[in-house]
């Protein structure tokens, strides 16, 4: 039927969230309703989502957090932040993926000769939720621009040293890519 399992159901009687092709919607709807199951459409064209996220793809004019980007961007980003922040953040590959591109973390210390507990963050864990991945690195960018600043006096500042973080942006970078180029749906990693 084409169905594609956004939320699988975890329990019995429990939501499940699936998206379906229009061609199958009315029978599936008419189908779960004969059977006393409520149906709601959430989404009525996801398609029209997908065009309208499409206008926010990577812009050279834009700011950076006013347009999504591709992986390399994504990287060349953090690799920039702590170029532009030496005494607290150092970026590293941690491995390669199942197609070869490098899986890169940024590492975020207010004082990297006393390590402390450490918080991991990941972006892109599942390759189509590509808002995840700005969201993990505004959150490595407000560290390191707040902390020791008036501004993150109450919150980088604590956070930083009292926990040194370890943020990767884009854990599936292959499943990320194919988003861009293939199945902008497509959700796992390409292995």
């Amino acid at each position: 039927l084409g169905w594609d399992f956004w939320a699988e159901p975890r329990i019995i009687g429990g939501p499940v969230d699936i998206m379906l092709s229009p061609q199958n919607r009315d029978l599936v709807t008419s189908t779960m309703k004969e059977i006393g199951v409520d149906c709601t459409t959430m989404i009525k064209d996801v398609q029209a989502a997908i065009d309208y996220e499409a206008l926010f793809k990577s812009k050279a004019d834009a700011s950076y957090y006013e347009s999504y980007h591709t992986w390399e961007e994504v990287h060349e980003y953090i690799e920039g932040l702590a170029a532009e922040f030496p005494q607290y953040s150092s970026v590293s590959t941690i491995g390669k993926t199942y197609e070869g591109r490098p899986m890169k973390i940024i590492k975020i210390q207010s004082d990297p000769s006393n390590p402390k507990k450490t918080i991991w963050l990941d972006g892109g864990l599942h390759a189509r939720e590509w808002i995840t991945v700005p969201t993990v690195t505004y959150i490595a960018d407000t560290l390191l621009r707040t902390y020791n600043t008036p501004a993150g006096s109450n919150s980088s500042t604590f956070l930083l040293d009292n926990f040194d973080f370890i943020i990767c942006p884009i854990l599936n970078v292959d499943g990320f890519d194919y988003t861009w180029n293939g199945d902008r749906m497509w959700r796992k990693t390409r292995s």
